[in-house]
This record gives structure tokens, sequence and C-alpha cells, in this order.
């Protein structure tokens, strides 16, 4: 009877060992998939804020040179509208009849006269 007791004993002993094992072995296993879990969040969080930044700077970019774009343009339209804007209108189409002529066009005879006619000048 004794040795049935002991021999009960040491099974469950032997159990409660095998039991131990195996819980601290799915313990250690849930700390590394926690632990993997962890670094791929923390990846995909840097990863994020890599793309936020990229994207804004890619905006900011953009709003910079459409502005530039802007203000290129204002000074074009400002040195086209000052370069007639001070001229009257009988030199302006006599400029123009010359540069036509220089180009080889022609212009209708009385073209000059018509302008100068048509404008009150």
């Amino acid at each position: 009877l004794q040795k049935e007791l002991a021999a009960a004993k040491a099974e469950k002993e032997q159990l409660e060992r095998e039991e131990a094992e195996a819980k601290a072995a799915e313990a250690d296993q849930l700390q590394k998939e926690l632990a993997a879990a962890k670094a791929e969040k923390e990846q995909l969080e840097r990863e994020e804020e890599s793309s936020q930044t990229e994207e804004s700077d890619i905006a900011t970019e953009l709003k910079n040179e459409l502005e530039n774009l802007r203000k290129e343009l204002e000074s074009v339209d400002d040195e086209d509208s000052d370069s007639t804007d001070n001229a009257n209108p009988e030199n302006i189409k006599e400029e123009y009849a010359a540069e036509m002529a220089k180009k080889g066009a022609t212009l209708p005879k009385g073209f000059i006269k018509d302008a100068k006619t048509n404008t009150g000048h």
C-alpha cells in the first residue's frame, strides 16, 4: 500500500512538474508574441509618422511652388501692363504695325488711320 501511495505521489508530482513546465512554456511564448506585437506596433507608428511628415512636406512644397508661380505671374502681368499703360494708343498701333512688318505680315491699307479714327486720337 505504501509503495502504491509513493508511486501515486511521484506520479502526481511528475504531472504537476509537467503542467508547470507547460504553463511556463506557454507564458514564455505569450511574452515573445507580446514583444513582437509591440515591436510591430512601434514600427507602424514610426511609418505612419514618417508618412504624415512626408505628406505635409509635399503639401508645403506644393503650396510654396504655387505661391511662387502666382508671384511670377503677377510680376509678368505688371511688366506687360506697364509697357502698354504708359504708351498712348496711337503709338501702340504703330508699334504693332512695325512688329507685324518685321514678322513679314502686311496690314490692310488704312489700318493705322482707321485705328486712330476709332480710338479718337
